[in-house]
């Protein structure tokens, strides 16, 4: 695979790095074309096509992907895979609504199916989500970052 385009847990998707200063990395994203600018409390969000990021006192805290893009990891967990596809324990964060590879620190992703399994864990019900949900979003964040609200998923 093009470095260019490898997922990298809590560093990078291809040349968007987590931890990096924001001007950099806002150059590189609006050198891939149009971007546009949204303001979420203290964060700052700078999209183009099919990336975005994050961030937070000019430094770049998350890398995210979406619509089309091509990146993969290294075991081939990219944008369009199902949930069944995925080696691993998933495990959903319902505090930020993603979902996680159980033993991978600063990779986060989810399936457009997230909010009904959240209910389910404020319910007190364990979530269930469908093997066949395709992932719509990566992101990678700082490793450090973690998740304590995390609980095991079942597919079905």
């Amino acid at each position: 695979m093009e470095e260019q385009l490898r997922i990298i847990p809590g560093q990078c998707i291809g040349p968007f790095r987590v931890g990096e200063p924001a001007g950099p990395q806002e150059a590189l994203l609006e050198g891939a074309g149009a971007v546009v600018l949204e303001q979420r409390g203290d964060m700052r969000l700078v999209h183009s096509r099919d990336v975005t990021l994050f961030i937070e006192d000019e430094v770049v805290t998350q890398v995210g992907i979406h619509d089309e893009h091509p990146g993969r990891t290294a075991e081939g967990l990219g944008l369009g895979v199902t949930l069944g596809e995925i080696d691993g324990v998933l495990l959903l964060d319902p505090v930020n609504e993603v979902l996680l590879l159980e033993g991978v620190e600063g990779l986060c992703f989810s399936t457009d199916e997230e909010r009904e399994a959240v209910a389910e864990v404020e319910e007190g019900r364990p979530p269930v989500l469908p093997q066949g949900a395709r992932i719509s979003w990566i992101g990678v964040l700082p490793r450090e970052i973690d998740s304590p609200e995390a609980v095991p998923v079942r597919l079905e």
